[in-house]
Order: structure tokens, then sequence, then C-alpha cells
């Protein structure tokens, strides 16, 4: 509270959410795209 203040707290942890969320959907979504590719012949 000391760094934002009470009224922005909320828009902050509501920010930092938003954006765990979309950093694991696209860890998921590199993990699938990783896995489908096919790996070169030697």
């Amino acid at each position: 509270m000391i760094l934002f203040g009470a009224g922005k707290l909320p828009s902050v942890i509501e920010d930092i959410g938003r954006g765990l969320r979309n950093l694991k959907r696209e860890m998921q979504d590199g993990q699938n795209d990783s896995s489908s590719m096919k790996k070169p012949d030697r």
C-alpha cells in the first residue's frame, strides 16, 4: 500500500493476475508448438 496507495492496489493486483495468466497461456502454447514440430532426420 505504501508504493501504490490504497486506491491503486486493486488495479495493480488485477494487472499482475492478468500478466500471470498471459504468461501461463504463452508457456503452454510454446510447449504445444515445440512438441508438434518434427525433428529433422540426420
